[in-house]
């Protein structure tokens, strides 16, 4: 069972001329108001496609032509019909008389509210990703425009370290023993700094080549045993056999060992032990660095990834840490298509992995 609603009078160009009757105190139309312009934004369209309709055909009236009109608190779903009135337009929208098309008409709202919002939401998004690219933008040209004068400083206060040690007394000997510190440091940032702006750009290029991970593994561990010498640290290297291979940009994966490695050193304790590791499971290569120094609580797994996040144990360390390695490693992995994770124990050491498919 239907019931009349409303009633309108309009213009050949859908201007409503007459409101004839309207039943609902709930929809407000008014004289002089495009006909369309009753409903939701949402609804103009399939609004104007029934008032076109009605002028593009011969017959005397079109019906049931479901529609749904703002109401004040949600949407009402009508049934309009027109009949065509020497050149004027008779409308009539009716309802049916159940409940059902009310509830119906609410969840529509609701339904509504949340495209607008998603909406909303996309557009915060795109103005986000606009914001984080340029901010990329401008750290990558700070970070190389501060690269080469940084470079030049670090250069000639180890040249002068190296050269001029017995020219200079204690003190000047200790200030440019600090400049080169600090430069070197900053340099290590600055550079840190463009790869990972590089990375975050999405738009990384690597360079993978067929490579046999026993070798890239033989060449880490001599860096690791010299590096660990200078603190009385043991490195044991258990070995991978040969023929591991993985299509890898070299460099790049180079990088994340190297950084795994330093890191072991940095966070270890003098005359400890680091075990380092290369095996295969799944089909993956798998890589670890095992440490005996302060480790990780759990509570921290996940925040170390993140760039210029440290862990709390880098307050026990002397050397400076810019946090941005194992967010570059993190990327570096993930663009290959591996895993990168931890194990640790605070007091107890660390184990760092990183994955990476086999290439058969």
């Amino acid at each position: 069972m239907r019931k009349e609603i409303f009633a309108l009078k309009c213009s050949e160009i859908g201007i409503i001329e007459e409101v004839i009757f309207n039943n609902s105190q709930d929809i407000d139309i008014k004289v002089g108001q495009k006909f369309v312009e009753i409903f939701d934004e949402s609804t103009h369209e399939k609004a104007q496609a029934f008032f076109l309709q009605s002028n593009k055909t011969d017959e005397k009236c079109y019906s049931e032509y479901e529609l749904y009109v703002p109401t004040k608190d949600a949407f009402c779903l009508l049934y309009f019909k027109s009949l065509i009135l020497d050149k004027h337009y008779l409308i009539i929208a009716e309802q049916e008389e159940s409940d059902y098309f009310q509830l119906f008409g609410s969840l529509s709202s609701m339904n509504n509210e949340l495209i607008l919002t998603q909406k909303a939401l996309n557009k915060k998004n795109q103005e986000l990703l606009r914001v984080n690219e340029l901010k990329n933008r401008l750290i990558g040209v700070a970070a190389h425009d501060l690269r080469n004068p940084i470079s030049l400083i670090y250069s000639y206060s180890e040249l002068l370290l190296e050269d001029c040690e017995k020219d200079l007394d204690g003190d000047h000997y200790d200030f440019v023993s600090d400049i080169n510190i600090t430069a070197k440091f900053m340099l290590a940032l600055v550079e840190e700094l463009l790869d990972l702006t590089y990375l975050e750009s999405g738009n990384v290029s690597l360079k993978p080549e067929k490579l046999d991970f026993y070798d890239l593994f033989t060449e880490n561990i001599k860096y690791a045993i010299t590096l660990g010498a200078k603190k009385g640290i043991t490195v044991n290297a258990q070995k991978p056999h040969r023929g591991l291979f993985a299509n890898i940009d070299k460099n790049k994966i180079q990088q994340v060992i190297s950084n795994f490695i330093s890191n072991a050193i940095k966070y270890s304790h003098p005359n400890s032990i680091i075990n380092i590791a290369c095996s295969v499971k799944n089909s993956d290569i798998i890589f670890s660095c095992q440490d005996q120094g302060f480790g990780i609580d759990k509570s921290e797994f996940e925040i170390i990834f993140e760039p210029f996040k440290k862990a709390k144990s880098s307050q026990f360390i002397k050397e400076q840490s810019t946090g941005l390695g194992l967010a570059i490693s993190q990327k570096i992995i993930h663009a290959h298509k591996g895993k990168i994770w931890l194990e640790s124990q605070v007091d107890k050491g660390s184990t760092f992995y990183f994955s990476l498919p086999m290439e058969s």
